[in-house]
């Protein structure tokens, strides 16, 4: 019985040395990353990760019967927010108001923090990822996209995308023939292939031949930093 009595008490301390190992070895573990390794962790979460964006074809030109191009694109500049890179308090709205605000004369809108805002939680109802960029404002001009791209570190989350733009020429009289775009309804996102912020032809040409020129999407791979700053395609 004492010799019984003697392996149970040992098995029981080589159990309990063995236990308090393993939580010697995690502790240690702990503290090596969290501690030792800190500036290298850091530093590696810090490094570009890829993100997948679905892109905007550019819409059909539309030609008269002798080859000559009447309704073509331009390219304007989306403004996005990454969810998952965007910090509020870091956010430098006065600067921003005061960038965007000066295209009023070049792009015809004007924005402040509460439209900002709204935009960002009605967008955030359509979105699937918290990666996946939010469109804030569209159609803004190249001079001012260079001038947030100039602060943009001051912007967390912020990003840009390339957008055609559809041009009419002025001395065309002909819109009732043409038609015009118009944004997709709140209900009809998801629905053969529109997203949030996308247009789709209205009455005339654009309308009637609508399947024709809207083309089709793409994918594309973009470098983005923890901050949210874009750094291209990922080749």
């Amino acid at each position: 019985m004492k010799n019984n009595s003697r392996d149970f008490t040992i098995r029981k301390k080589n159990i309990f040395n063995f236990i308090l190992i393993i939580f010697v070895l995690i502790i240690f573990r702990f503290f090596y990353i969290q501690v030792i390794k800190n500036d290298f962790f850091k530093k590696e979460s810090e490094k570009h990760s890829s993100h997948l964006i679905k892109t905007k074809p550019p819409r059909g030109f539309i030609i008269d019967r002798n080859g000559k191009v009447i309704v073509s694109n331009r390219s304007t500049f989306s403004i996005q927010i990454y969810p998952v890179h965007y910090n509020d308090s870091l956010f430098d709205y006065n600067l921003f108001y005061d960038i965007i605000n000066k295209a009023n004369k070049r792009s015809n809108f004007l924005v402040n923090k509460k439209q900002f805002i709204d935009s960002l939680i009605k967008s955030k109802k359509y979105r699937t990822s918290k990666y996946k960029p939010i469109t804030i404002i569209n159609y803004i001009d190249f001079e001012t996209k260079a001038l947030l791209s100039e602060y943009k570190i001051q912007f967390p989350g912020l990003a840009f995308k390339t957008n055609p733009a559809r041009f009419y020429p002025d001395t065309l009289r002909l819109s009732h023939v043409l038609g015009y775009l118009r944004p997709i309804p709140i209900d009809s996102v998801g629905v053969d292939g529109y997203d949030y912020n996308d247009s789709y032809g209205v009455d005339g040409i654009e309308g009637k031949f609508e399947h024709m020129l809207r083309g089709e999407k793409g994918m594309e791979f973009r470098l983005v930093d923890v901050k949210g700053i874009d750094y291209g395609k990922d080749t």
